[in-house]
């Protein structure tokens, strides 16, 4: 069976010690981290997150850095990869480009996102740590806001042209939502996965909701990614907007809602 994770932003408001220890009582196999915003010292979460012995699956995540008009992402980039190598870390995450406003012209965008993904690739290829593009369907961080790479083809064509290094972050609500078939996955080199994350579609308000609480057929999204050959970690990626009451049961009702996913031949 693969390896099952959560993803830090299931836990809005809970101290990086605090998720991990959740994780670790729920009987996680690993974690993804969430940094983006956070006010914790690097120093503190490394701390952490060596104490609790899991495994990091990611380190999330850079975002605002694929424009021809975006600040300069380098000291962004260059943080998280030390917390990348702090905690033993194969990959930062680095999302599509979402904005409230117009965004440039495709081939504009898609050479402007290019040049800046192999660049930071290249810093991240000396302390050994990969950049994996994570494609956006509808945005859960800016409700509304347009996505500048929604396509697994179009993420697929500039990861290939930034550098052999770079991966892709395959989003089950991202794929879903940006009108793919799930059937995409399987046009994706196996060495390009980085990670898989997995939420639900609420048919009601077209947030994420875990899996079975929606309306995605997720049992394709796993079958795909066995079709694949794919044998990585499963991450549960929430972003809801309360703490859960119970952090350690929630952990554990997540767990439980990917595990379902598993095909019974799979399962061990």
């Amino acid at each position: 069976m693969r390896r099952l994770a959560l993803n830090q932003s299931c836990f809005p408001g809970l101290s990086t010690a605090r998720f991990l220890e959740a994780a670790a009582e729920a009987g996680a196999d690993g974690v993804e981290l969430r940094v983006v915003g956070s006010t914790e010292r690097r120093e503190d979460v490394a701390a952490a997150t060596r104490a609790c012995g899991l495994r990091v699956e990611a380190v999330n995540a850079l975002m605002d850095w694929a424009l021809a008009d975006d600040p300069d992402a380098r000291p962004a980039v260059e943080g998280l990869i030390k917390l990348a190598v702090d905690v033993e870390s194969p990959v930062v995450v680095c999302v599509a480009p979402i904005r409230e406003t117009r965004l440039p012209p495709r081939p504009q965008l898609e050479a402007a996102a290019t040049d800046r993904l192999a660049a930071l690739a290249g810093l991240a290829a000396t302390a050994g740590v990969r950049l994996a593009l994570e494609t956006v369907g509808r945005s859960s961080t800016r409700p509304g806001a347009e996505s500048g790479i929604r396509r697994l083809a179009d993420a697929l064509r500039i990861a290939e042209a930034a550098g052999d290094e770079v991966q892709l972050i395959l989003d089950s609500y991202n794929i879903a939502t940006a009108g793919e078939s799930f059937a995409a996955i399987g046009h994706i080199p196996l060495a390009r996965i980085a990670l898989a994350q997995v939420a639900d579609r609420d048919p009601s308000t077209w947030e994420r909701a875990l899996p079975g609480e929606g309306d995605l057929e997720l049992e394709h999204f796993t079958h795909a990614l066995a079709e694949r050959g794919y044998e990585g970690a499963v991450s549960v990626e929430l972003f809801p907007t309360e703490q859960p009451n119970d952090p350690t049961a929630f952990a554990r009702r997540a767990l439980t809602a990917a595990r379902s996913l598993e095909s019974p031949a799979r399962r061990s």
